[in-house]
This record gives C-alpha cells, sequence and structure tokens, in this order.
C-alpha cells in the first residue's frame, strides 16, 4: 500500500535517498523524481506527499525492478520508502 505522509509544518532536515534506500534503486528513484514531480530529490516531505509518492512509484518501478530485481524491489524498497515518509513526517 501506498503511504499518505503528513503535512509538516516548519523546517525538515534535507534528507537523502541514499541513507534509506538500496543503492540499486537511487539512481531510479532520483529519476522518476525529477522526472515526475517537482520535488527536490532531498525534499523528503515533497516526496512523500500521496500524489507525488505515487507519480514516482509509478515512474521509478520499471526502473527499480530491473536494476533492483523483484526480491529487493519488495522486501528492500518497498520498507525503505515507508521508512523515509515516516522520517519525514516525524521531522
Amino acid at each position: 500500500t501506498l503511504l499518505a505522509a503528513a503535512s509538516v509544518a516548519g523546517v525538515v532536515a534535507a534528507q537523502s535517498l541514499s541513507d534509506y534506500f538500496p543503492k540499486c534503486s537511487v539512481d531510479c528513484l532520483e529519476e522518476a523524481t525529477k522526472q515526475a514531480t517537482s520535488c527536490s530529490t532531498t525534499d523528503a516531505v515533497c516526496f512523500c506527499v500521496q500524489s507525488n509518492y505515487e507519480a514516482i512509484y509509478n515512474s521509478g518501478l520499471a526502473c527499480v525492478l530491473k536494476d533492483c530485481g523483484n526480491d529487493v524491489a519488495v522486501d528492500k524498497v518497498l520498507p525503505a520508502a515507508i521508512q523515509f515518509c515516516s522520517a519525514a513526517s516525524s521531522s
């Protein structure tokens, strides 16, 4: 399921995708973020807004599957997204 991040007031520290996501997925996610949203790749709150998250997921899925494989995509990338957005919403 997709995670909807809560809106957060105030300044959120920049989070790096590479701090949360497997290395094989980072280039895919950065490119998907640039192509599918107006978010900076370090703007976790923007990344985790439901509509942006869905757009990034849809744009980056094929690349992540190709570069990481199905098992890593399911077992590592999806849980990393939950952790990334959870950290963003608690900042």
